[in-house]
């Protein structure tokens, strides 16, 4: 119908089979390595994403991530034909940043980030982009304040699901490979239980292993789940049989303060159908704690 926008993800695969896509508001949220056997090449793939703005013009908008080296690289490489605005969560040289708890516009605050209830830096960044992107369409600020105060996330994507005792449980069951989960564990800051396992795909852990600060205790389950746990942690890993089990341990050893969070690395196929079941059981154990 008339008078609606439409918001697209659009993977590499779609990109390069696109010739006449013309966005009127685009981006590029961050560039990392993937697909290069269906590439042949990183450069190629990085230069496929490049192919959502080649068809805009001086009037549309390309929304830039200042932090993000690779994708500022590529701007360079391949130059924009619309008009860009900035944002960053480091530097308040862009168009958009954070300051003093908000999320500032053009000189002006914008957004109280203290009413988000999303965790994670990751987060602010999605809402940041997709502020700008409804500034861009002409949406209200209010509407766009109303909508971000009140969004509580996406199903089975880092999900708060209960507090109990003070231990706060998240079901990021979408979870299915490892930078899922380096995603998750960069959103909280300490006291984490970190739940893994599934379907065994062979995932290496070595990238995830950088991101265990704030883990304090490693809960491997399922098929993969004494390889996984015992590769990010060796002995001082927790292996046990199923979710429930997972579940009911980290609860045991959980203090006030602490988070137990389903973030598995892998699939769900050796116990489950499919990650939604998987995160709809997680919750049906939470609740019934």
């Amino acid at each position: 119908e008339e008078g609606h926008y439409i918001a697209l993800e659009l993977s590499q695969g779609q990109l390069i089979d696109m010739f006449d896509f013309h966005p009127e508001v685009s981006t590029i949220i961050n560039l990392t390595p993937d697909h290069i056997d269906f590439m042949g090449s990183l450069e190629n793939y990085y230069a496929s994403k490049t192919r959502i703005y080649q068809n805009t013009q001086k009037e549309d908008y390309f929304i830039l991530n200042k932090d993000d080296e690779e994708v500022k690289k590529y701007i360079q490489k391949y130059p924009l034909p619309c008009s860009s605005i900035s944002f960053s969560l480091e530097n308040k040289e862009a168009d958009a940043y954070i300051e003093n708890g908000y999320l500032v516009k053009d000189g002006k605050a914008f957004l109280d980030l203290a009413k988000v209830t999303l965790p994670g830096k990751h987060n602010i960044q999605n809402i940041m982009i997709a502020s700008l992107m409804c500034m861009c369409v002409g949406v209200k600020e209010e509407d766009i304040q109303d909508v971000v105060y009140h969004f509580s996330g996406v199903e089975h994507r880092i999900e708060f699901v209960k507090e109990i005792d003070g231990v706060k449980y998240y079901n990021d069951s979408k979870a299915t490979n490892t930078d899922a989960t380096i995603t998750a564990l960069k959103a909280f800051e300490k006291g984490v239980f970190l739940l893994v396992g599934g379907f065994e795909k062979g995932l290496a852990m070595d990238e995830v292993k950088k991101y265990l600060a704030p883990v304090k205790k490693v809960i491997g389950y399922g098929a993969s789940g004494k390889r996984i746990a015992h590769d990010l942690v060796g002995e001082d890993a927790i292996v046990v049989n199923d979710l429930q089990e997972a579940i009911l341990c980290a609860k045991e050893l959980a203090m006030k303060g602490d988070v137990v969070l389903l973030s598995p690395t892998t699939s769900s196929f050796d116990q489950y159908t499919s990650f939604e079941e998987r995160g709809k059981h997680f919750k049906r154990i939470v609740e019934s704690l």
